[in-house]
């Protein structure tokens, strides 16, 4: 009978520490894909900054181009 027990008792045993290794797994993958989305944001921020700028700059040069304005007037 103890044999049964202590056989139970390893199965339970391996069995739970599968489950801690399963939930450190799927915590590390959490942390990757928020990780990974902070830096895919910021770099999506910093392309869209980019390209307002450079929308911007078009812009002045059009309307400096049509103006007594000369681009770097445009810019003060």
């Amino acid at each position: 009978m103890q044999g049964q027990v202590d056989a139970g008792y390893d199965a339970w045993s391996r069995f739970d520490a599968q489950m801690k290794d399963l939930s450190a797994f799927k915590r590390r993958i959490q942390y990757f894909f928020s990780l990974n989305s902070a830096i895919n944001l910021f770099k999506r921020a910093i392309k869209s900054a980019f390209d307002t700028i450079k929308e911007l700059d078009k812009a002045m040069t059009e309307t400096a181009v049509v103006t007594d304005f000369t681009v770097s007037d445009m810019w003060k």
